[in-house]
Parts: C-alpha cells; structure tokens; sequence
C-alpha cells in the first residue's frame, strides 16, 4: 500500500520509520551501541550513554519519532481498556467486579487526558522546529486548525467539571452498582433479594460504557488522521521524505 493510500497516523507512522531505518542499521552494527542497549534493559552494570553526539539531523528525526510513539502509545492504550473491561477477574476472587470496572473507565479518561497533553506538546515541538520555514508559513491556517482539533478531546478528557488526573472516577451510576454488589453478598433474604439487582446492572452498565470507549475510540480515531496529514505535510515532502528545517 503507497503512502497515499494510507490514513494520516499510518501514513505518518511509515514515513518517519522509513527515515529512521538507516540509522537503525548503522547501530544493529554498532557494538559499543549494541552493549550500552543490552546494560540499559537488562540493567546491567557498564555504561549507560554511547558518547557521541548525533548529527543535527538524525536528532531532529529522533525527536519526531519519539514524540509521535508517546502518542501512539496512549491511543493503543484506549483501544486495550475494552479488552480488561470484556473479562471480570475470576468469581473466586476478593476483587470487587464494580471497583474493576471502575478502574479501568477511570484509567480510559485518564488515558485520554495524558493523550491530549501529548498532542498538544507534540504539536509545539514539530511547529518550533519549522518556525523559520516557509512551508509552515503557507499551512498557517491548518496549523491552527491542531488546536481546534486537540481541543476537541475537551468532552471525553472532562467529567462532571474534574479532571480525572485530580479525582477518581465517579457517578450515579457507580453508587448504584456499589449498593447492589453490597447487598449480593449480605446473608439476610431481604437485602440478598434486592442485590439480585446486581448482576443485571452490571451487566448493563459494562455494555453502556463499552458502546461510549468504542464510539470515542473511533472519534479520537479520525482526530489523530486528521492531525497527522498535517503534521505529515509539515514534516515530509510529497515523496515522503524528511524535510530537514535546517534547509526548508
């Protein structure tokens, strides 16, 4: 498939991974590189940096790489968070099956929060590198467009006025389903009657909140394209090579 055909985050990805390649090669070669990288993941003693300085370009091509994996990570994060939610820990476990799903819908905004400070970074890090150049100047009004779009994620980042990064994750609903599962595993016939509830309503608000992660998964989605055929039009020419702002 030709980078044409390709969404902007995929188009975006296979781009700048492309230009990496060469200097991959070079260090899959580089002994003193290769044994710095063992001692770092294995945390092994030994040295710890490979004392050199990378060529201005290849640190440019680094910081576009780096920063653009800190956003795709987040974004696979958000689409992980319905596979946990699908499966309930074991019924002979201590976990609270409401607490669990609590968890992960607070871990969800969270995510989406850590996803929007990163576009946001991201967004100043690459126009900062292109401040001087004259292709960022002609895409002036698409470039403020990244702002409208990041803020966009301003619904799903923002419950009931907190922030999800200052307060865990609360509704009405929860406080219902926190009622129910106590009163499922009281002894007395009547409140075990009512905790019957239970299962139902937990059972509902799961499929509730997947249907919600799914149709935002699917929002932030098209966000990120859009963002990154800007980004990618900024960044790489029109055969997909790097653009060095140095020389733009």
């Amino acid at each position: 498939m030709s980078n044409e055909q390709l969404r902007g985050r995929e188009k975006f990805k296979v781009a700048v991974i492309e230009e990496m390649k060469p200097i991959l090669e070079e260090l899959a070669t580089d002994i003193t590189a290769l044994e710095v990288m063992k001692n770092v993941i294995f945390d092994e003693p030994g040295a710890r940096y490979m004392g050199k300085t990378l060529p201005p370009r290849e640190k440019l091509l680094h910081k576009v790489l780096s920063g653009f994996n800190e956003i795709d990570a987040s974004f696979e994060v958000l689409n992980d968070v319905p596979i946990y939610m699908k499966r309930f820990p074991p019924s002979n476990s201590a976990a609270s099956k409401v607490r669990f799903l609590k968890y992960h819908i607070g871990s969800y905004l969270n995510e989406n929060y850590i996803l929007r400070e990163r576009l946001v970074a991201y967004q100043k890090v690459v126009t900062r590198m292109y401040k001087n150049a004259r292709r960022l100047r002609e895409m002036r009004k698409q470039v403020e467009g990244l702002k409208a779009l990041v803020s966009s994620l301003d619904g799903i980042v923002a419950t009931r006025g907190e922030r999800v990064h200052q307060k865990r994750y609360h509704d009405d609903d929860f406080e219902r389903l926190d009622f129910f599962e106590s009163m499922a595993t009281e002894d007395d016939p009547l409140l075990s009657l009512m905790g019957q509830f239970y299962p139902l309503a937990l059972r509902d608000y799961r499929k509730k909140w997947l249907k919600i992660i799914s149709d935002n998964n699917e929002q932030i989605r098209k966000i990120l394209d859009v963002y990154f055929e800007i980004l990618y039009d900024i960044v790489f020419d029109k055969n997909g090579k790097f653009i060095d702002p140095n020389s733009a």
